[in-house]
Order: structure tokens, then sequence, then C-alpha cells
């Protein structure tokens, strides 16, 4: 696993993602009067999440002069809370989200049950980032497949993506654990045809990322792309790995409209292609 985890690092070599600044200036942040035609509305989730928000949804404004909103720094400070089923239907655990009076998220306090007057455990999370106002914090879903959900934190965003931490839910120690494969990913989802994770992040035009499986027990990197830009097209250099060794590799062209849009990748079979050739 670890020579898979050099060859991707390599194929993300090329790729400079550029934090927004972990703090804004005063100059930059929103006004605290509010303009009469600015409005709020409660922050929705994905029907794919598992976590859900306690009690009322938050708020955020909607007006376009608060798309650098930062998340209310003393709620934050106070904590943020959420309920997420553990299995699809349930039982739920209690997680809070807390931070400094900064807006930054720095931990995920977990309770179970729900009505625990003392935390379960304490998720820390590497952050330097205040939280977006109109951001959901977290998401709950199932990674590798295995039924129990599993915890996207955000911690970063920039140009090249947004950076999460990955908790996954160890059923046999009944806690969540920081996964050791995808430390601070950028651009994580999960397929939805398979135990599979993808990653994926762009900068300066170049795009890259990968797609890891689940099986026997562990993550298995199986692919890793490149994207370089070429005219109105995208040429997209990919190679197919076993156990992190590159047996494959594939290039085609795409283009650059719909490559902005969806790398088209997220929906290839993880098979080797006919078109594939041998490595050298």
């Amino acid at each position: 696993m670890a020579a898979s985890l050099v060859r991707l690092a390599a194929c993300f070599a090329v790729i400079a993602c550029e934090r927004r600044p972990s703090a804004e200036t005063p100059s930059a942040r929103v006004s605290a009067a509010t303009p009469a035609r600015d409005s709020t509305a409660p922050i929705a989730r994905d029907s794919s999440d598992r976590c859900r928000w306690e009690g009322t949804a938050p708020r955020a404004h909607t007006g376009e002069e608060y798309g650098l909103a930062q998340w209310d720094s003393a709620a934050m400070a106070h904590g943020v809370a959420l309920r997420c089923a553990l299995r699809a239907g349930g039982p739920d655990v209690r997680v809070v989200v807390r931070g400094d009076y900064g807006g930054i998220p720095k931990q995920v306090d977990v309770y179970s049950p729900v009505d625990a007057r003392r935390r379960m455990q304490t998720l820390a999370l590497d952050n330097e980032q205040p939280a977006e106002e109109d951001g959901t914090l977290l998401k709950g879903e199932d990674l590798n497949d295995d039924g129990w959900t599993d915890l996207r934190v955000r911690t970063w965003s920039g140009t090249g993506g947004v950076t999460e931490d990955v908790f996954t839910w160890n059923p046999q120690r009944s806690r969540f654990e920081q996964d050791s494969v995808f430390p601070r990913g950028t651009g994580i989802f999960a397929y939805e045809d398979r135990p599979c994770v993808g990653e994926e992040s762009e900068s300066g035009g170049l795009g890259g990322g990968g797609e890891t499986c689940w099986a026997d027990g562990r993550w298995h990197l199986v692919r890793t792309y490149r994207l370089d830009p070429a005219g109105d097209s995208y040429v997209r250099n990919t190679h197919w790995l076993e156990e992190g060794r590159v047996v494959r590799t594939w290039t085609d062209t795409l283009p650059r409209d719909s490559a902005d849009h969806d790398p088209e990748f997220r929906t290839a079979a993880p098979v080797v292609p006919r078109r594939a050739r041998p490595r050298g």
C-alpha cells in the first residue's frame, strides 16, 4: 500500500493547490449591517447525507456579498450539534463540531447514546481555516460499503478543491478512527456502484486524481489519472495499478468543457480498458 501511495503522490506532484487565507482581513469581512435586500435561508443537507442538524437548521445569508462570510464564531466555540445514523435507519450518535472564537473547527465530539452527558470520543481536526457560513461542516456516508457510516469533515478549501479529514467507523471497537489512507484528502467522493472512493483536484489548468477501492479489509489504490490541457481539449493519462504496481497505462482525449464539469473518470468501469497497453 505504501508503494501505491508514493505513486499517487507522484501523480499529484504537478498539481499546486492554492489555499484560501486562513483568516480574512478586516476589510474582507462581511459588514455587520445587513442590506435591506438581503435574506437568510436554512443550510440544506444532501439527501445522501446520514447526518442531520440537531434541532432547527442553521441559517446563512443568501446575498452575493456574503460569499466569503464565515460561520458565527460564538456558535462554533459553543459547538454545532448534529445527529448521524450509524447505519441506514439508525441507531444515531450525536456529533458536535467545536472550534475557536476565530470560527475554525478544531474537533468533533461524539456522544453515544445521543443523550449522554459525557462524550464518547473526540476527533481532532487538522484545520486552519474558518468554516464558511453556508457550509455543512461534515457529511456522513458509507465510504467502504460495510454498512456503517463514515465521516468526512471539511477542513479547508481553495482553487484546487475541498480538503477533508476522513474518519471511518470501526464496529468492533464502536468508535470512529481517522483513516490513514486519506489524510487531508482533496475532492473526496464515494462511487455509487462499488466500494470505492475517488479523489480529484485542479489548479492552474491541471487536474489529477485517483480511485481507491475497499477489499479484504483494506484500501487498494487501483488507478490514478492526470489531465493536461491541450488547446480546447484535455489529454488524460491513466495508470491502472495492482498492489501498487502499474500494470496498464491509457491515454485518451476529453473535450475541455466536459472535463471542467466532470473528468468522466467517475463513471468508468474499474477494470483495465481494452484499449489499454502494457506498461513498457
